[in-house]
């Protein structure tokens, strides 16, 4: 049997502007537990199973967030310059959390936007569903509470296809951005 697609539907429940952005970052200023996992499995989609974004893959990923747009070249060196990047300019996991701890940071409302185009907005604010299919969700995954899951056959198939490199500990979540 394929494996399903771990991202949703993009489907937007309430204006991005309206969402709070403690949703995001907690009150400590760190990115909480649910949006570090949603950030790890977008690196993953986009990185395509290596340790590093390539310029190729950002625009790739730039262009799902901004109807089709890439980085410009000058974005891109910015990128870079203030982001942890491999000896291969490629953004590393950690570079794109922090780039997203910036922007979310600045303007929440851009971050809401992407993670709404990405499928992954309805799952920060709790109404997402099952996590591999979309349907009703019933379980959450009892490692993370960041997840939830209709069945335990759409649980096992989303922990093989990335789920278990993104999940940790509900406790040991909060920034631990960079594994």
């Amino acid at each position: 049997m394929p494996a399903k697609q771990a991202t949703a539907k993009p489907v937007v429940v309430a204006k991005e502007a309206e969402l709070p952005r403690s949703l995001l970052i907690s009150d400590k200023g760190e990115l909480t537990p649910a949006f570090v996992h949603a950030l790890k499995r977008i690196f993953q989609k986009f990185s395509e199973g290596t340790n590093a974004l390539t310029s190729e893959q950002l625009n790739t990923f730039s262009k799902a967030c901004n109807d089709g747009k890439g980085f410009t070249a000058k974005e891109l060196n910015e990128i870079h310059m203030y982001f942890d990047c491999d000896e291969n300019k490629g953004l590393t996991q950690r570079g794109f959390c922090d780039m997203y701890h910036t922007q979310t940071s600045a303007e929440p409302s851009e971050t809401w936007k992407d993670l709404g185009k990405l499928g992954f907005l309805n799952h920060l604010i709790g109404k997402g569903g099952c996590f591999a299919c979309g349907a009703e969700a019933k379980t959450s995954c009892a490692r993370c509470l960041c997840v939830r899951y209709c069945s335990k056959e759409c649980q096992t198939e989303d922990w093989k296809s990335g789920h278990k490199r993104a999940c940790k500990p509900k406790a040991a979540a909060i920034v631990k951005a960079t594994e």
